[in-house]
């Protein structure tokens, strides 16, 4: 299972409210492992992401907090570490990335305007604290929240 965000009831109830209004399902527009890890650069300073994916997560964020502290990258990042979630689901990006992931970490979420994206399933995602220039809507991106 994954970790839940605390909210109020009324928040709750929006969220459920807004799916139900707009017909939304859990489709299989979702890579297998969605959840993407990141933690912040020693040299630069900056948030990057790691090119490693998580079905779940817990999985993420584990595998992050123990590889900072344990492993060879340790010479490199330094907390926070943070995971993020991409699907080509508009509202299912959204909603995990509010609720589950790591979302004071992110500058926006957008939706990417190459083809590519589509393809890994990955139309959909977060943008990185620090790179605020892709949270405007451009010829390679539309801001979605």
């Amino acid at each position: 299972m994954f970790h839940i965000k605390k909210f109020s009831l009324n928040t709750v109830l929006l969220i459920v409210t807004i799916f139900l209004l707009s017909g939304c399902v859990w489709d299989d527009d979702t890579a297998e492992k969605p959840w993407q890890g990141f933690s912040k650069n020693k040299e630069s300073g900056k948030l990057e992401w790691w090119f490693v994916s998580f079905q779940s997560y817990e999985a993420c964020i584990e595998s992050m907090e123990w590889d900072i502290s344990n492993s060879v990258h340790k010479a490199w990042y330094l907390p926070p570490v943070g995971c993020g979630f991409s699907s080509n689901s508009k509202i299912k990006t959204i909603f995990m990335n509010l609720f589950v992931g790591d979302m004071s970490m992110f500058e926006c979420l957008v939706e990417s305007k190459n083809p590519e994206t589509r393809k890994i399933k990955a139309k959909y995602g977060p943008v990185l604290k620090g790179f605020h220039e892709a949270c405007s809507d451009t010829s390679k991106y539309v801001v979605i929240y």
